[in-house]
């Protein structure tokens, strides 16, 4: 497995945790913290993604995993 495919991976499985998690968290400040560390990791693999890919490739993968987890209907 390439190591685009595997960090793309990651993300979306961060991305998909937070999905799940904004649903599960009642609790405003546990789900903003919750929210907020799934983002930071989003970051750290958008990094990772650009020792591999140019920036502009890395944003769109980014942006693309986001948008195709987030539209997904949960169930």
């Amino acid at each position: 497995m390439s190591d685009v495919v595997r960090l793309r991976q990651r993300l979306q499985d961060e991305y998909t945790s937070m999905r799940n998690g904004m649903h599960e968290f009642s609790a405003g400040n546990a789900r903003h913290e919750f929210i907020r560390k799934k983002m930071q990791q989003a970051d750290r693999i958008q990094d990772q993604l650009m020792m591999f890919i140019d920036e502009r490739q890395a944003i769109e993968i980014v942006c693309t995993t986001y948008n195709q987890v987030m539209d997904k209907v949960q169930g």
